[in-house]
């Protein structure tokens, strides 16, 4: 659905294609149902690139010929209507990740 969306015009420089396949995989992330740890941590990270817009966000979105707020503000509409969600389980899986994540990232510095 939203790949489609992303990939539909037909008058785009092959770069771009390839800038838009990396929004589309971050929409099919967030979007993922599945209930595997590794999903659930690559759904987190991708509601982390749309949701706080940084610089490479920004810089992918440029490249895809995307308005990257227009883009951020797609994704935040998804998750206000319950189409991007993070079950419970999911939720623990993301907490532990982020926890073990931080606390190994303070011992190597």
């Amino acid at each position: 659905m939203i790949e489609m969306e992303l990939t539909k015009e037909e008058n785009i420089l092959p770069e771009q294609k390839v800038f838009r396949a990396v929004v589309s995989l971050a929409f099919e992330d967030a979007m993922s149902l599945t209930r595997s740890r590794n999903a659930a941590v690559l759904k987190s990270k991708a509601h982390r690139w749309f949701t706080n817009g940084g610089k490479d966000f920004i810089l992918i979105c440029s490249l895809a010929g995307f308005n990257a707020q227009q883009i951020k503000d797609k994704y935040l509409e998804m998750y206000r209507k319950g189409k991007i969600n993070f079950t419970d389980q999911e939720i623990k899986y993301i907490n532990s990740y982020w926890k073990f994540f931080t606390r190994r990232n303070k011992k190597t510095k």
